[in-house]
């Protein structure tokens, strides 16, 4: 509305060939004063705007560049429960899908296949508070919290998460051996500032037994790139019988790393699967990269309506500002017919109109430049990685729009640069 008021005003009053009538009268001044305030709050919306948008862009841009932790080309997930009676003791379990596993990994292009209780960026999974042996909590005191998870004993590999001290599992990290923790890096920092975290011990909430660690894993951000990374804690299928039978022996994650994903792999995992349990259910068939992409998607939404924003507010804005520099160049015609006739320059009339033209812009561009700096607080909540003020793509907003300012205006400029003061000044007689 603010981009077109101003036009149809001017195409009407041009059409009824009032210029001259409002022309020094307090009417004209007060029309002229209404439509430069209102060129001046849209070009302030459109900075606001495009700043904004800009922002959100830099953003969304660092967050699709992160490093996820993982080496999330080519791997994907599904989620499996055994069929009814198929699975009652941790024992059934690891000779389910161990079965599963070897014919899972016999299929053309699968590299290996790992099982893990929650796989990175498909929820939040268990929450545990978890603490060192040696230094339990005092009474009250709150206890830090990790995101806990079951694996088999190749997962780090399937997956692509590097081991940064210490060892992977192994097979021989079976039931009734020591029982075994790795970490990741922020847990271990977390835990043991100031010390080796290896061949220490911890206590988890699920579990009352202390376990030792054998590794620190490389952070990953398993919550998705626009989330801080947790804490987590992995434990080896095989030695976790306990939790299992206190919450129940059910369904897993099984991540698959294979050359590509297609329908036809994820047709061909479905038989193999149904081969070993018709009455499996087998559900969430994704790769990680879509499910990466998937939890920036509404951020994306965000962006994209900001720019369509942006973009109508810049458009809406050179219409108005044609519109209102063609409007106050018909509104001085006289002046500027005699300025022509006593020898004043094409270019010299068009700068001057220009002029005019840019103090207003400069104004609506610091309003709207002030404006981004009040609105940082709530720009927080949707940028990451990114600072919400940044003073280079607010100031590549400004430019923007002072650039289209001019050229917009350029047209009426030239036009009351070319005008033939013979015939305005006549006309006025």
């Amino acid at each position: 509305l603010v981009g077109l008021i101003p036009a149809i005003r001017s195409s009407r009053a041009e059409a009824r060939g009032a210029i001259g009538e409002s022309r020094g009268s307090t009417a004209g001044r007060h029309r002229r004063r209404v439509q430069t305030a209102l060129l001046a709050a849209e070009i302030a919306l459109a900075v606001l705007l495009l700043g904004s948008a800009g922002v959100l862009t830099k953003s969304f841009w660092h967050l699709n560049r992160l490093d996820p932790g993982l080496d999330a080309a080519g791997l994907s997930r599904f989620y499996i429960r055994p069929g009814a009676d198929r699975v009652e003791t941790p024992d059934d379990f690891e000779r389910y899908f161990g079965e599963l596993d070897t014919r899972l990994e016999a299929l053309p292009g699968i590299a290996g296949v790992a099982t893990i209780s929650q796989a990175p960026v498909t929820g939040d999974g268990g929450v545990v508070g978890y603490y060192a042996a040696d230094r339990p909590p005092a009474e009250g005191a709150e206890v830090p919290r990790a995101r806990w998870r079951q694996v088999s004993s190749d997962y780090f590999d399937v997956a692509g998460i590097p081991i940064l001290e210490g060892r992977r599992f192994t097979r021989f990290d079976a039931e009734g051996a020591e029982p075994v923790v790795i970490l990741s890096r922020q847990a271990a920092t977390e835990l043991f500032p100031d010390r080796d975290p290896l061949g220490r011990r911890i206590v988890t909430g699920f579990e009352r037994q202390p376990v030792t660690v054998v590794g620190v894993a490389g952070d990953v951000r398993i919550l998705g790139p626009a989330e801080a990374t947790p804490s987590v804690v992995y434990r080896p299928y095989p030695q976790t019988a306990a939790v299992m039978e206190r919450f129940g022996v059910g369904g897993t994650d099984v991540v698959v790393r294979a050359g590509a994903a297609s329908s036809a792999l994820a047709a061909a995992i479905r038989q193999s699967v149904r081969d070993v349990d018709p009455f499996a259910l087998l559900t969430g068939f994704e790769t990680i990269p879509s499910a990466l992409a998937d939890t920036l998607a509404g951020r994306r939404t965000t962006l994209v309506l900001l720019s369509i924003f942006a973009g109508g507010a810049l458009l809406l804005g050179a219409i108005g500002i044609y519109g209102v520099t063609g409007y106050l160049v018909r509104d001085r015609r006289r002046e500027l017919a005699v300025r022509v006739a006593v020898g004043a320059s094409e270019a010299r009339v068009v700068l001057e109109v220009l002029a005019g033209v840019l103090r207003v812009g400069a104004v609506g561009a610091a309003v709207g430049a002030a404006a981004s700096l009040s609105l940082a607080g709530v720009l927080r909540h949707f940028v990451v990685h990114t600072a919400p003020v940044d003073f280079g793509v607010l100031g590549a907003a400004v430019l923007l729009v002072v650039v289209v300012t001019l050229l917009a205006s350029l047209l009426p400029a030239r036009s009351a640069g070319r005008c033939d003061p013979v015939e305005v000044l006549a006309g006025d007689v």
